[in-house]
């Protein structure tokens, strides 16, 4: 039928103050009335990938 970003229901739930345990229930209703909610990626999906630099350090006396 249609379709709502999550962030729209993160943000109507949360000024209606709907207590966590009734979340569920709420998204529920929602699937059932047929519509969608779309999950964008978080923006820590992309500095999760990012490359990292290890380096080792030995301790005097350990082999290399």
């Amino acid at each position: 039928m249609g379709s709502v970003s999550g962030v729209d229901v993160r943000e109507a739930l949360e000024a209606a103050q709907v207590p966590p345990r009734r979340m569920k229930a709420v998204l529920r209703a929602i699937e059932e009335q047929g519509i969608t909610v779309s999950l964008d990626a978080p923006a820590r999906a992309v500095a999760a990938t990012a490359k990292r630099s290890v380096s080792t350090v030995v301790a005097p006396g350990e082999p290399a």
